[in-house]
């Protein structure tokens, strides 16, 4: 992924599905022009205490309309978010791996997701270093 901000949002999952720029923006906006009317919250870290063995993003259902799963800064291993199927090894369940960016920083490696009814209760992390994992900011609407 490239370079990213918080807001705006700058890469969505539609503009790697191939619909055209202007429509892309178009959407960008009105999730903008949302946001106003949102109630912001974090999970804050999920770390993954032991490598291999999954997280639960939530123990209880969790609806939101808007989450982002971004990686630390300063980490020394590869993090992945999943579903309740995610196994590293054999490469199932998993939705996006997380590249590093070590000790120097470097870019920030996130996937954000929104829509109506994402349940954080259906998301699974697991790194491949102990207690590295990912950050959780959410939206309510």
């Amino acid at each position: 992924m490239g370079t990213h901000g918080f807001f705006p949002v700058e890469r969505h999952a539609f503009l790697e599905e191939g619909i055209c720029a202007g429509v892309a923006l178009q959407q960008q906006a009105r999730f903008l022009a949302m946001l106003v009317h949102m109630q912001f919250g974090s999970l804050g870290l999920i770390k993954v205490p032991t490598p291999g063995t999954p997280v639960q993003v939530s123990a209880t259902h969790k609806l939101v309309e808007w989450v982002r799963f971004e990686v630390i800064c300063g980490g020394s291993g590869r993090v992945w978010l999943g579903d309740s199927l995610l196994n590293t090894t054999l490469m199932k369940g998993i939705i996006k791996q997380f590249w590093p960016t070590g000790v120097g920083g470097g870019i920030v490696d996130f996937i954000e997701l929104r829509g109506t009814d994402i349940d954080l209760y259906n998301f699974w992390i697991d790194a491949g270093t102990a207690n590295e994992g990912l950050i959780v900011p959410f939206a309510l609407p």
